[in-house]
């Protein structure tokens, strides 16, 4: 079993900072990609009903950016690191036809990188609906 997830969240903000007495202004800009390989163990009930559990490794990788003003002096950073960490699972499948299954998935992940010399948690919890044909 493999996957891949990605994200990118962008925000515009101001705000003053009160120990450099500066308002800090600008687009910041984080960046998120895994790729996850694992295994699945389902629980046949006999009722269409699957529940499963699932785990293994992830690669993932951070990118902060963040471009504007610190008071009046433009500003630029941008820094990214990558580890590999590991995810865990749970979900259910439901069987809807003869070949056919819906059903959901909670993950979470988990990694830690560095950037600018500080070490960070990167991943977090991931919700997926499934939809399966089997041949």
């Amino acid at each position: 079993m493999a996957g891949y997830v990605a994200s990118n969240d962008k925000s515009t903000e101001s705000e003053y900072d009160p120990d450099i007495n500066m308002t800090i202004s600008g687009t910041q800009k984080l960046e998120t990609s895994e790729l996850t390989v694992g295994a699945r163990k389902p629980f046949h009930s006999g009722s269409g009903f699957v529940p499963f559990v699932e785990g293994g490794l992830a690669y993932i990788n951070l990118k902060v950016s963040f471009n504007g003003n610190i008071g009046s002096t433009p500003a630029a950073f941008s820094d990214k690191d990558s580890a590999v960490g590991y995810w865990l699972g749970g979900g259910i499948n439901v069987a809807v036809g003869e070949r056919t299954i819906v059903g959901a998935t909670l993950r979470y992940s988990a990694a830690e990188v560095t950037l600018s010399g500080d070490d960070y948690s990167a991943g977090g919890f991931h919700f997926g609906v499934n939809v399966g044909l089997g041949f």
